[in-house]
């Protein structure tokens, strides 16, 4: 599969620029002398300070050394040596013996040109200065929904983020792997959104996996397929309505106020465990939820899915890689179901139901015990399939 790319690349030198010249002089009290320069360029080529570094060979160990200079802001740059101005305009460094390594800026223009252009496939795309990583590739592809984000040497950028100074930019849609987690993770806020209407003031649980979807359960409810489908019909509704998604730094302690005037006390539980003091927050409707990872702009980049009612439940299935434009088809797996509801059930009588509940019983020192019981519960299912197997009159 060829990847698309956007590649931000700079005709003449990179945004900081390191150009060695060799300088040899005959004069005797005048050393050889090695100048690097340094260039500090915005993402359309503009300088913005340029930078001079020095190196004086000082091969005959002399106690002074001499030269030419028109530099600014003079430093020293690797020892404590100072300098002098001569009457001759040079600069007197004592150098007693040693090397003189120093830096300064010019305010000169430079011999070279500087030009910063953007491409895509090979193909030079236009963007002015400050655009988002979403404006680059809207320039290069056109506007569409399948790209959900990009990558940046190995970080993951937001549409609505800045776009680098430089680097290569890859897109991610559906068929990458983190492309999906971001389509997943945008939709789960917008079908939240929706139960938040449908079913006010009920818990939602996002279980585990179903072929190309997840199950939801809301505790203490069963939903009838009425219910699931207004359900859908309120999630069609937001992601038509094309709402942006709104990231903000919240400090912990805001929002675990914000959780528990929520009443969601089990994600209280999970962030007071939390190490960092802020972290990334989402908003879309007037509602604000904690998320992993990346999001999509908006909720129209999530129109595809559907709704398919199961177990007092529904499975929220999403598109694949491979039909990106229509919802992936519900497979009944009732064995593979019927060992997640085991689960679910043992997961009810060792009071662990989520990640904080098990930092819980770590604080608490409770640990072997969960593991005893856990192991208890593995036995009677095996002791249950070897009945299963006697009863049936069969032999392994």
């Amino acid at each position: 599969m060829k990847r698309k790319y956007v590649q931000a690349m700079m005709t003449g030198m990179t945004a900081m620029l390191a150009v060695t010249v060799p300088v040899t002089t005959v004069a005797a009290a005048t050393p050889e002398k090695e100048q690097t320069v340094y260039v500090n360029a915005d993402q359309n080529g503009n300088v913005e300070k340029v930078i001079v570094s020095n190196w004086l060979k000082n091969t005959d160990k002399e106690s002074t050394l001499e030269d030419n200079s028109e530099l600014n802001d003079i430093t020293n740059v690797k020892g404590e040596e100072s300098y002098t101005q001569g009457s001759n305009g040079k600069l007197v460094w004592a150098a007693d013996g040693n090397d003189i390594y120093y830096q300064g800026e010019t305010r000169k223009e430079l011999p070279v040109s500087v030009k910063m252009t953007y491409f895509l496939d090979g193909r030079e795309i236009s963007v002015p200065e400050g655009s988002t990583v979403g404006a680059c590739v809207e320039a290069a592809q056109g506007a569409g929904r399948h790209v959900l984000a990009a990558q940046c040497g190995g970080q993951v950028l937001e549409l609505n983020d800045a776009a680098p100074e430089m680097g290569s930019l890859i897109t991610l849609t559906l068929r990458d792997d983190e492309g999906r987690r971001i389509y997943e993770r945008s939709l789960r806020f917008v079908m939240l959104l929706a139960l938040r209407r449908t079913q006010p003031g009920r818990q939602v649980r996002i279980e585990y996996s179903v072929g190309h979807g997840v199950f939801v359960r809301l505790p203490g409810v069963r939903m009838s397929p009425e219910d699931v489908a207004q359900t859908e019909r309120v999630m069609r509704e937001v992601t038509a309505r094309d709402l942006p998604f709104e990231k903000k730094t919240w400090q912990k302690e805001d929002a675990v106020r914000y959780f528990a005037a929520d009443g969601q006390e089990d994600k209280v539980a999970l962030l007071r465990y939390r190490p960092f003091s802020f972290f990334r927050m989402y908003g879309c409707g007037g509602m604000w939820e904690y998320f992993y990872g990346a999001m999509a702009p908006s909720t129209g980049c999530v129109s595809v899915f559907a709704l398919h009612p199961h177990e007092g439940g529904f499975v929220l299935l999403l598109p694949t890689a491979e039909q990106p434009d229509a919802p992936a088809a519900y497979i009944d797996r009732p064995k593979h179901l019927q060992v997640f509801s085991q689960s679910a059930r043992w997961c009810e009588i060792l009071s662990v139901l989520n990640a904080a509940d098990l930092n819980d019983l770590m604080a608490r020192r409770q640990m072997r015990a969960f593991i005893r019981v856990n192991e208890a519960l593995h036995d009677k299912a095996i002791a249950a399939i070897a009945d299963q197997i006697v009863s049936g009159g069969r032999r392994i």
